[in-house]
C-alpha cells in the first residue's frame, strides 16, 4: 500500500516500537531526541542525516552484492528461504550518487524485493551496533562466543 498512495502503512506499528523500546536502545536508527526515531531508519534525503544513512545503506548493498557474486573465500550464506531467494532475484541494482543500491525494476512492479532490502538493512544494523562504543560482548555457558547486548 505504501507504493500505491505513499501512505506510511507501518508508521503506527513502528511508532509503538519506538514508544516501548526507545529508552533501552543505545543506538537509534535516526538519531536526535527531538526529531529522531529509535526504530525507523529514515531514508529521505531531506531528513537530517538522510545523506549519511543512504550512503551507508548503499555501501552495505554493494557489499552484499559482492558477497553473493563471490565464488571463493567467504561467500554470502543463508538458510535457503524461498521468499528471500525470490525477492533477491526480483531486486535490481539501482545506481545513485554513492554507488548502487537495490530496488524494484519499476516503482509499480508487483515483484516484491522487501526481504532483499531487509537483508541489507539487518546486516548494516548489526554492523553499526557491534561497532558502537556502548556495545560489549560477553560469553555465557552454552552460548559461549555469542554477542549479547548488556543493559
Amino acid at each position: 500500500r505504501d507504493d500505491e498512495d505513499e501512505s506510511l502503512y507501518w508508521k503506527e506499528i513502528i511508532d509503538g516500537l519506538h514508544r516501548d523500546w526507545h529508552k533501552r536502545l543505545f543506538l537509534w536508527a535516526t538519531p536526535g531526541q527531538a526529531t529522531g526515531h529509535s526504530v525507523m531508519w529514515d531514508m529521505r534525503m531531506s531528513a537530517r542525516g538522510g545523506r549519511e544513512r543512504n550512503m551507508r545503506f548503499t555501501e552495505e548493498a554493494m557489499e552484499v552484492a559482492r558477497l553473493v557474486d563471490e565464488e571463493e573465500g567467504a561467500p554470502f550464506t543463508w538458510d535457503g528461504h524461498a521468499g528471500l531467494r525470490m525477492h533477491a532475484h526480483n531486486a535490481k541494482r539501482k545506481p545513485n550518487q554513492f554507488g548502487f543500491t537495490l530496488g524494484k525494476v519499476t516503482r509499480d512492479s508487483s515483484k516484491l524485493v522487501d526481504l532483499a532490502v531487509c537483508t541489507v538493512g539487518v546486516r548494516l544494523g548489526r554492523r553499526l551496533v557491534m561497532n558502537h562504543p556502548k556495545f560489549r560482548k560477553r560469553s555465557t555457558g552454552a552460548r559461549k562466543g555469542k554477542a549479547v547486548i548488556l543493559r
